[in-house]
């Protein structure tokens, strides 16, 4: 808990407001951050510490974060932060020279995310949120932006950008605790690495072992966060690579309610109509209640020590 202790003893109000904005690049395939630092006025100062707090009252509980854990309202995944290119944040806001200041209206357009550093003496916080679409260049070609006063509407001649009443995540000290996973995974660029875990798994000779053909698994990933997201899971795992494991699903495929074939030397044949299911088997997601003798499919699973 002490990171969420951390969070709760955090004094937002007396904290002092900086806001940096960033850009992603993946120059020559490698992910790179951008980030500039933004004057802002007392009030908006206000609403960013106001957003902070108003993230951190929903934050009852932590669970630890996994490629298939989810929070709900009241809680958040925590990780440590050197699992993630989280520290490149850290390290881009700790230079806030006047070389890194916001000049004009080029640096803030197509901002991917923002973070707010709330220093309070030693102590840093960083609460992190994905830009919408006020931050981006197409928004500005295609829209224009009206205003409503005293009973009349007009245009804003100045650009704006939406400042969210929330964030997606907090930078405490070594961990991250997560209120938006979806989020949280698109600034932190995971589909891409998911992506690229996939290429990895299908080119794994302990996996293609398994399959009869493997192209059926390839079509049903396809770009879909979640089936990649799955994948990666799958491949951390390597229940393929267990032979008692792979021999146990050969044998209690029947029991478990499994409806995918096997070939004659006991590869599993992939079809579009039972990938969901072959997922389900190699994360070792689908469980027998030994008390109620019901199976159950679940989302993620946790083994505990009895």
């Amino acid at each position: 808990m002490t990171a969420l202790n951390d969070l709760r003893d955090f004094d937002v109000d007396a904290a002092e407001v900086t806001l940096w904005t960033f850009k992603t690049s993946r120059a020559g395939g490698t992910l790179g951050f951008k980030g500039r630092w933004v004057e802002t006025s007392e009030a908006l100062d206000n609403a960013l510490r106001e957003a902070v707090k108003a993230e951190r009252a929903h934050i009852e509980e932590m669970i630890e974060y996994g490629l298939l854990a989810q929070n709900n309202e009241a809680s958040a995944l925590r990780l440590d932060a050197d699992e993630t290119h989280a520290s490149w944040i850290v390290d881009v806001a700790e230079d806030d020279s006047a070389q890194n200041r916001v000049r004009n209206l080029k640096d803030l357009r197509n901002s991917g995310f923002y973070a707010i550093k709330l220093v309070q003496g030693e102590t840093v916080l960083y609460g992190v949120k994905k830009t919408d679409a006020s931050w981006h260049t197409r928004r500005v070609q295609n829209a224009v932006s009206a205003i409503f006063v005293e009973d009349v509407m007009g245009i804003e001649e100045s650009p704006s950008f939406d400042i969210a009443k929330s964030v997606d995540f907090f930078i405490v000290g070594d961990s991250l605790l997560v209120a938006d996973k979806g989020r949280f995974e698109s600034i932190m660029q995971y589909k891409a690495a998911h992506r690229e875990d996939f290429a990895a798994l299908t080119a794994e000779p302990a996996f293609l072992a398994i399959l009869a053909d493997v192209g059926p698994i390839v079509a049903f990933v396809g770009d879909n966060k979640i089936h990649l997201r799955r994948a990666s899971a799958i491949r951390q795992k390597a229940y393929y690579s267990d032979a008692a494991f792979m021999n146990n699903l050969r044998a209690r495929r029947d029991e478990m309610g499994f409806n995918f074939e096997f070939d004659a030397v006991g590869r599993i044949i992939a079809t579009a109509e039972h990938c969901r299911e072959i997922f389900q088997a190699l994360l070792d997601h689908r469980l027998l209640s030994r008390l109620s003798e019901n199976i159950y499919d679940v989302q993620d699973a946790v083994s505990i020590a009895v």
